[in-house]
């Protein structure tokens, strides 16, 4: 009979224990190789204290669950004060940009706006001394308007008052005919006489080419149906007689060209005549105003 073989039991490879893996560990760490001495403390502590600031996303903020609003912000500034102790100046400004960057921005341009908000809002609300447009004239960035000034002395309206004022507008009759089709988004010919009809302007100040286009679009009113009788008798015979848009030849601006007034423009033509497309109260008033001015008329 065969001898039995003897099988010998295979030894199965244990597993290290938790007691053998702490000790590998520590052994590991034994080996990290060991930085510089003298390294510079304030940048160690600053990477610390970054890291410290981050924790308030977990750990702080269970710490201030249960907390009141007052409570906090309290615990915030305390945080807040451990965590910059001992930043320079410069790492202070650094640490508050980058951990408050978006409520920064956001105070920054909400304040801008409110504050251009707020000049907007001023220069709509002043009053308006005069709202005029230049017709016509020869070289639009020459005009003078240092007249403002006295004009405004004139009349107690030094502080608070504002002036619309359109210097670059070039109106004419033939122009219109001849290249009507070409004219449909030229804002000279859409959109000023839009803003007179709506009563933006006070007064036009042009040359005949510009007051006859005005008088047959009917941009201008006549001046017997808009200035009373005591002012119209003192300027009448100052009329420009031109067919309105019903094609009738009627008084539809004054010549203003000897006055001082109208030489000072330096509008680069001779005749200048003014013409009254408003259509408020207010309107009149400051084109009263301007007549009183430029002519010396006398009026209530």
């Amino acid at each position: 009979m065969k001898d039995e073989e003897i099988k010998k039991p295979q030894t199965v490879a244990e597993e290290p224990s938790a007691v053998s893996k702490a000790k590998e560990a520590d052994t590991n760490t034994d080996q990290v190789e060991i930085t510089e001495e003298g390294n510079d403390e304030t940048s160690e502590n600053k990477d610390a204290k970054d890291q410290e600031s981050k924790a308030w996303t977990g750990e702080d903020r269970l710490e201030a669950v249960g907390l009141s609003r007052r409570e906090k912000r309290r615990y915030k500034r305390e945080k807040y004060k451990k965590t910059v102790e001992g930043m320079t100046r410069n790492q202070k400004i650094s640490y508050f940009l980058t951990y408050n960057k978006w409520p920064v921005i956001f105070s920054v341009t909400a304040t801008v706006l409110i504050f251009l908000l707020g000049v907007t809002v001023y220069k709509n609300s002043r009053p308006v001394a005069l709202s005029y447009v230049i017709v016509n004239a020869a070289d639009p960035q020459a005009v003078d308007t240092s007249f403002k000034k006295d004009y405004c002395a004139r009349f107690g309206m030094e502080r608070g008052y504002q002036f619309h004022e359109q210097l670059n507008v070039s109106l004419d009759l033939d122009t219109y005919h001849a290249k009507f089709g070409e004219l449909a988004n030229n804002s000279d010919y859409t959109s000023v006489p839009m803003r007179a009809y709506n009563g933006y302007y006070d007064v036009m100040i042009m040359d005949e080419k510009g007051a006859e286009y005005c008088a047959y679009q009917d941009i201008i009113h006549p001046v017997k149906s808009y200035l009373p009788a005591d002012i119209l008798a003192q300027v009448e015979d100052r009329a420009l007689m031109l067919p309105n848009y019903y094609k009738d030849v009627v008084p539809m601006a004054i010549d203003i060209s000897d006055t001082e007034f109208a030489k000072s423009l330096n509008l680069g033509y001779d005749k200048v005549y003014l013409g009254f497309p408003g259509t408020t109260e207010e309107n009149y008033e400051n084109a009263k105003r301007l007549l009183i001015y430029t002519l010396g008329i006398t009026a209530e």
